[in-house]
């Protein structure tokens, strides 16, 4: 009886300490687990901190050419209807042909397509440090249509490897008329472009960041595209 009872006790043993190997490589494996998320987490943190680090040289090196470069763009008075930016209304400013908008703030500088951008830093919807922004408008000559604007835009950033989506827009305004707002990603930045067509010109306006952290300030992006007006 006694012997019998001994291997009771003995197997229980064995059975608890088996239960308690597994118990040991299940908590380890969880911890394992967690640490490589960890570290996952901390990759894409870091990866982001470096993007924000490096858009934020970028502005900076942009804007420190701004004492020497005087813009061809005059301010404008914007009608209330029109103005962006809500509790901090936004400046308007003029080309030739059209108008746009920009956030109190922003600094002039040279820009190689349109001659003048302007740079400064908004506000991001999902991280905490502010994101930088480049934004600008312009006009050329254009002989075809708002598909074929399309057309050329979509092959020119195709072949250089990059997308672009598209969707229908409007011009506001009493001489506005149909448009067309391009997403362009290329070279890690993105950039949301509306364009639109007069008397054998295009007309655009475009605001661009880091692609990794367009959606932080894609709202500041439509508003500033969808500033550009035709001017009478």
């Amino acid at each position: 009886m006694k012997t019998r009872a001994l291997s009771v006790l003995v197997a229980v043993v064995l059975l608890a300490c088996g239960n308690g190997r597994a118990e040991a490589e299940r908590l380890a494996e969880e911890e394992s687990a967690r640490q490589q998320a960890a570290a996952a987490e901390a990759a894409v943190q870091a990866t982001q901190e470096a993007a924000r680090e490096a858009e934020a040289a970028r502005v900076a090196a942009a804007a420190a050419e701004a004492p020497a470069f005087v813009g061809t763009h005059t301010t404008v008075d914007v009608p209330p209807a029109e103005r962006g930016g809500g509790d901090a209304p936004w400046i308007g400013y003029a080309g030739e042909g059209f108008r746009y908008q920009v956030p109190p703030g922003f600094t002039a500088v040279p820009h190689p397509d349109a001659g003048q951008a302007w740079v400064g830093t908004r506000a991001s919807m999902i991280g905490e440090a502010p994101v930088g922004v480049t934004i600008f408008a312009m006009r050329r000559a254009f002989a075809g249509d708002l598909g074929a604007w399309e057309a050329e835009e979509t092959a020119r950033i195709t072949a250089a490897g990059g997308e672009v989506s598209s969707m229908d827009a409007v011009i506001f305004g009493a001489a506005g008329g149909p448009a067309k707002q391009l997403t362009i990603t290329e070279g890690g930045r993105t950039r949301l472009v509306r364009g639109a067509i007069r008397d054998g010109f295009l007309y655009t306006a475009a605001c661009e960041t880091d692609a990794a952290q367009y959606m932080g300030v894609g709202a500041d992006c439509a508003i500033a595209v969808s500033t550009l007006h035709f001017n009478p």
